[in-house]
């Protein structure tokens, strides 16, 4: 059986940014058309930028799901809708002229986050190597090359329903969601069973709220 996913119902989402730059709640799943209010608690003036999802093309076409908001002052806040129905994003937290902080997480509806996984210069690539998704949220691993690709979990048990194990393939490229309790889960990707070991490719996920 499937984690119940949060799905929060308010009409506007507030995050506020403490003084460790760590957004709270770090990881949300809103209904379509919720409004996300950044708050800037840290005593510094930051940006809020957000990754395309899925990274780079194909597949499917990069996009943004919220607008870049520069120069946050502190006590300031900023308000936008989703520029798509559906959708997830990891954005990052920057300090002016300083350091930068996440990845943070918010899903839209049921948008999966996306991860690319290719083969370059005899590597297994996995776009983005870390990511961050809600608790109940969903993620979808797509190749952008002709590979099918394994991937392995180690001893940790498989946090997706149904089992993330294949991307690319006849069973591959489909959204997973995940039923997990918080915590950071390491993969391996290989382009066959055996190549399931480090160095070889693979990444992280991040799973909280």
């Amino acid at each position: 059986m499937s984690a119940a996913r949060h799905l929060r119902m308010n009409l506007v989402e507030i995050i506020t940014i403490g003084a460790n730059f760590t957004p709270s709640p770090q990881a949300v799943v809103v209904a379509p058309g919720t409004e996300i209010e950044f708050v800037n608690n840290t005593g510094f003036t930051i940006n809020i930028t957000f990754n395309p999802n899925p990274p780079n093309p194909p597949p499917p076409p990069a996009q943004l799901l919220f607008s870049n908001t520069p120069n946050i002052a502190p006590g300031g806040n900023n308000t936008q809708a989703p520029l798509c129905a559906n959708g997830s994003t990891n954005y990052m937290v920057n300090v002016v002229g300083g350091a930068s902080y996440g990845p943070f997480a918010i899903q839209v509806g049921n948008g999966p986050l996306y991860v690319q996984v290719s083969y370059v210069n005899s590597e297994v690539l996995c776009d983005p190597g870390e990511v961050m998704i809600p608790i109940g949220g969903t993620l979808q691993m797509v190749n952008t090359d002709s590979n099918s690709y394994s991937i392995g979990w180690g001893v940790v048990t498989n946090p997706f329903n149904p089992p993330l194990t294949t991307v690319g393939g006849v069973s591959g490229n489909i959204v997973h969601q995940s039923i997990a309790p918080a915590g950071t889960y390491t993969y391996t990707a290989g382009k066959s069973m055996h190549h399931l070991v480090a160095g070889h490719g693979g990444g992280r996920i991040v799973i909280t709220n």
